[in-house]
């Protein structure tokens, strides 16, 4: 074989040198694009997949509390501010109709009350309240051992039926005044609901009665389940207006959520149509 040949095919049978560290860096700058690319396709999906989880979040608790405070017993609404922490309270409506006959002053206290009931079934109360026209009407007493005021405890919950009932109370009572409508409402426990703008979340407090006139906040023995997160620093989304002679009880909610810097502001309003 002669040497032209030999020196051909050994030229065939690899790269050289300069050949190598071109491609490697072909390859690095392709590979450098390729990667920057991912990393902004993930970063865009990642932001997208969280600012969706922050609003639908904060959408699903304002519907929650919505629901709920527009089913509020009247004048049980209140809210108040301790530090970092704000508390919106109220007592849902378990049930509610007419009554026939109860103890008013200045008759004799009595230990039952005549009322209609709903024709429903699983009514969950231990309160009764007739005409509360203020806040103190609510939580001002003890329904277990109050005999004179606005609301007191059930001996027992009442039974479903369309017709007059006579249901026991645990004491003998004495009701400060007649609803104009005689109207009676069944209730059980409070529900609160509290922002923290320190730590930036929202919880629910349910199930507790109020054992002070004064609002307590956060409540007091009762477990708060986190509702919403990222709530902006120095938030106080609260606000209720009470009624008027020519207005509704009004709630205002404002949410004011940061993500990754990102802002996003709601804001609800709730007329309260329920009256003593």
């Amino acid at each position: 074989m002669s040497a032209g040949l030999r020196k051909k095919r050994h030229r065939a049978a690899g790269f050289t040198l300069i050949e190598m560290v071109a491609v490697i860096v072909v390859l690095g700058i392709v590979t450098a694009g390729f990667i920057d690319f991912l990393g902004l396709g993930t970063k865009v999906y990642v932001d997208a997949v969280g600012r969706e989880q922050v609003v639908s979040q904060t959408r699903y608790m304002m519907e929650r509390a919505t629901r709920e405070v527009r089913e509020a017993l009247p004048n049980s609404v209140r809210v108040a501010t301790v530090g970092n922490v704000q508390c919106i309270e109220f007592v849902p409506i378990a049930a509610s109709s007419t009554y026939i006959n109860i103890a008013v002053a200045p008759e004799a206290p009595n230990s039952s009350v005549k009322l209609v009931m709903h024709d429903v079934a699983g009514i969950d109360a231990d309160k009764i309240v007739v005409y509360p026209l203020s806040s103190f009407d609510v939580y001002g007493s003890d329904p277990a051992t109050a005999t004179t005021g606005n609301i007191f405890k059930l001996a027992a919950v009442p039974g479903n039926g369309s017709a007059a009932q006579t249901v026991n109370l645990l004491n003998s009572v004495r009701f400060d005044a007649d609803s104009p409508t005689g109207r009676y409402f069944l209730v059980k426990n409070a529900v609160a609901y509290c922002a923290d703008s320190n730590s930036g979340t929202i919880r629910r407090y349910g199930n507790y009665w109020p054992p002070l006139a004064g609002q307590q906040v956060p409540p007091q023995n009762a477990i708060g389940v986190l509702m919403a997160e990222n709530l902006k620093s120095g938030s106080a989304p609260f606000d209720y207006a009470s009624a008027t002679l020519v207005t509704n009880a009004v709630v205002q909610m404002t949410f004011d959520v940061v993500r990754n810097g990102e802002e996003v502001n709601f804001h609800h309003e709730v007329h309260l149509i329920n009256v003593p």
